[in-house]
């Protein structure tokens, strides 16, 4: 499988790699199109992780995404957005904060495109 982030996987195929192999075909792509993130791994990692709740159908995560690509992200920038919610979870996580489900989604319906695009110009 080749991972392309502007299509997305197929649901059934990318839940039948396990997390290692999402992870590596995310962090190929990033590779190969000139990533520069500080450590490229873990963003490899939440790559997958939202692109494996995607797959799942999680509610957050698709209302999200569609809501994004609506106000003009490419599918990729809405990753990469709501990938940042969940970074903010793993960082309280590291810190002993427990993963509060309600505001992660809470987090999720509040993503917008206006506040993503000034973020990430920073």
């Amino acid at each position: 499988m080749r991972y392309d982030p502007m299509v997305g996987p197929a649901s059934e195929a990318w839940l039948e790699l396990d997390e290692g192999e999402q992870a590596e075909l995310v962090l190929r792509y990033h590779k190969r199109h000139g990533a520069r993130a500080g450590n490229l791994r873990l963003h490899a990692i939440i790559h997958a992780t939202i692109e494996t709740q995607l797959a799942e159908r999680h509610s957050g995560a698709t209302a999200a995404l569609e809501r994004l690509l609506g106000r003009g992200l490419d599918r990729h920038e809405a990753i990469h957005a709501i990938g940042s919610v969940m970074a903010e979870h793993i960082h309280g996580a590291m810190r002993g904060v427990a993963f509060d489900a309600a505001e992660y989604g809470r987090r999720l319906s509040q993503l917008d495109a206006a506040s993503w695009r000034r973020m990430s110009e920073v």
